[in-house]
This record gives structure tokens, sequence and C-alpha cells, in this order.
């Protein structure tokens, strides 16, 4: 049966997975003065936790608590899960509204966004005609070959990447800290945890209904989150160049600022960049400044 609540403060095990001390993180100011409980996290990092968190993932649909590699923000070791003090606030909000997201068009929603980011600049005396003629040749460079508009979906991928190819993918990486979240998938945990990436969304509703697309079409599932950035490991990735650049232009739409593929290497903003990332890693990271 799916879980109803998050653990208790404590130790918590769950199947043959034992984590360490971890307590419930709260929502910053809830609006009635309670303190509302968004996500359980571990007190300590733990050793391996792309292994512990492929067994916990497989666990889910049964436990109902969604697995994360709790990131921190680079400046600051308790952010986004607490400040540090006892029964800590975190940077998390009231868990959303998942029916915003039933309500959305995907296709539509990306498409609306492409189309604001290919506006340029309004014209005006005092614009200068060269740095606007650069920027419109670099925006040009960064989105071909899309040039005539948003190109739609990409295809479904129903082929599964090997289990050698997902332990790979996931090994050796850093001891971290281990979140659970309640949610009835992956994709809606963020939503569940009133995470948002800075003041970059008015709701969380769009990039939810992202996130449970690419679920469906690429087995995407939520790997990591920080303060301002998640991590999707896809499980099916797309395969081939076309289908490749139609993905980029999702992610392109959906988070303009920056893209990572595998763990943490050098952050992609052109749009043929994205997609040879995302043929090449099963890792896809979003971070917004």
């Amino acid at each position: 049966m799916p879980a109803l609540q998050l653990p208790a403060n404590g130790a918590v095990r769950l199947g043959s997975v034992q984590l360490p001390q971890g307590y419930r993180t709260h929502a910053r100011g809830p609006r009635d003065g309670s303190t509302q409980s968004v996500a359980w996290v571990t007190v300590t990092p733990v050793p391996d936790p792309g292994a512990v968190w492929a067994e916990l993932s497989e666990m889910s649909a049964e436990t109902g608590l969604v697995p994360f590699i709790a990131r921190t923000h680079f400046s600051d070791p308790h952010r986004p899960w607490d400040d540090g003090r006892s029964r800590p606030p975190s940077d998390l909000g009231d868990p959303a509204d998942l029916a915003v997201a039933n309500r959305i068009d995907v296709a539509s929603a990306l498409r609306a966004s492409w189309d604001r980011l290919a506006e340029f600049p309004p014209e005006d005396e005092e614009e200068d005609p060269e740095e606007s003629e650069w920027w419109q040749r670099e925006h040009a460079r960064a989105i071909a070959p899309f040039f005539d508009g948003f190109p739609g979906l990409a295809p479904a991928c129903t082929q599964p990447l090997d289990h050698r190819q997902v332990r790979d993918a996931i090994s050796g990486l850093p001891p971290a800290r281990i979140g659970l979240a309640v949610a009835d998938r992956p994709a809606d945990a963020l939503a569940a945890m009133g995470w948002l990436p800075g003041n970059w969304f008015e709701g969380i509703g769009e990039l939810t209904a992202v996130l449970r697309s690419w679920e469906d079409r690429f087995g995407a599932r939520l790997l990591a989150v920080g303060f301002d950035e998640f991590k999707l490991l896809a499980e099916r990735p797309p395969r081939g160049r076309s289908a490749g650049q139609h993905l980029a232009a999702e992610v392109f739409a959906l988070s303009p600022n920056e893209f990572f593929c595998a763990w943490d290497e050098e952050a992609l903003t052109d749009l043929n960049d994205i997609a040879d990332s995302l043929i090449r890693s099963p890792i896809w990271g979003f971070w917004w400044d």
C-alpha cells in the first residue's frame, strides 16, 4: 500500500535498505502557522547514493515514497533542506495542487514557451543595432535547426537501456544525503515537496506536466534535487540525432537557463549540444540561475 505519510524522525529501514538518522523537513512559512512536513532527509551523507536510490526506486510503487539524492546549495550545506537547527524549516513551500498539471497540454505549453523565448527585445531608439544583430544571430545559432518554430514533442522511446548502462551512470557518485517524498509517481515529487526554482515559475503545474510526459515517453525518473536544480535518470533516452534534437527543443523551451549532462559536467545552452548529451548520457540535469 502507498505510504500515507513520511517516515518519522530517526533511522528508517525500507526493504533491505537501512537509512541512517533522518528527519522530516517542513515547508517554510506555512499559511496557517502549522509545521507541514514535505520531505524526509537523512542527516548525514550515505555512501554509494546511486545504488541506494536505485534500490529505493524499485520499491517506490509499494512504499509510495519517491527517493532522491538530496543535493545542497553550493554556498550553504543546509539549504534547501534545513537551516541547521532543530526541527528546521526549509526553502520548500506548501505542496502544489496537482490538478493544475492535469489540465495542461504539454505540447501547447512548450510551444508557447518556445515562442516567448524567440521574441527578440523590442527595438527602440537607444538600442545598439550591432548588438541587436549579434543577439539575433546567436539566438538563431542556439536553436538550430528549428528556426521556423517549435517542432513538436519528441517521439517516445520504447527501447530501454540495459541494467549495466543504468548502473554505470549512477555508480561512483560521491556520498550524499538521501531524501524521500510522498507521491504517486516520481514526476509528482517536486510538486509534493513544494519545490520551485526560485522565482522562475509562478507555479509548478507546467513543469510537473512536462515531467510526467518525459516519465511516460522516456522513463525519466527524479534522481536528485537541490536548491535550484534537479536531475533525472532516463531509462529509455532518445535514440538517434533527430529524436535527440526534438527532445532538446523541449528542454530548451522548459529550461533555457542551463542544462547539464552526466552528473556534473559543463553546462550546455545550445540545442544541438543538448541533443548530443541527451543521446550520450541518461542523466539529465536542470539548473536555474
